[in-house]
């Protein structure tokens, strides 16, 4: 086991040594509060961090689209692996659950589509009169 020597007290040329570490005095910097290097390195990195950020807002799409997939892709693998053991191959049974998948949404909206005509058009009807009321209700 190595052990670590005691480090040594750091003294200046001036001789204060210890004492100037352990004062609760600031160190005198001659001129400004803020070295010009210490307010370059800040400056960066607030241009870092808003860069980086500006990134992720233009890739936030990428993003999305690459979760999306993955999570299609996982949920795909069970039933094409099941098909698989049945003797279907990935390819078609891949094919086959994505024919099967898009079936059920056009199936879907097959069944929700006169609704939402309906709803669409007692909302043009509805629609006027409705502004008529809030243009009253804020003039009042």
């Amino acid at each position: 086991m190595r052990r670590h020597s005691p480090k040594r007290a750091v003294t200046s040329s001036s001789g204060d040594g210890l004492h100037s570490l352990l004062s609760s005095q600031p160190a005198d910097r001659s001129g400004s509060e803020w070295p010009s290097r210490d307010i370059l390195r800040a400056a960066l990195l607030v241009a870092g961090i808003w860069l980086s950020l500006q990134s992720l807002w233009v890739a936030r799409s990428a993003f999305v689209l690459t979760f999306l997939g993955v999570l299609f892709g996982v949920a795909l693998s069970g039933g094409v692996t099941w098909l698989q053991r049945r003797g279907v191959p990935r390819a078609v049974g891949a094919l086959l659950i994505l024919l099967a998948f898009l079936g059920v949404l056009v199936g879907l909206a097959w069944i929700a589509a006169p609704r939402i005509s309906e709803q669409a058009q007692q909302l043009q009807q509805q629609l006027p009169e409705a502004l008529d009321r809030i243009e009253r209700w804020v003039r009042a």
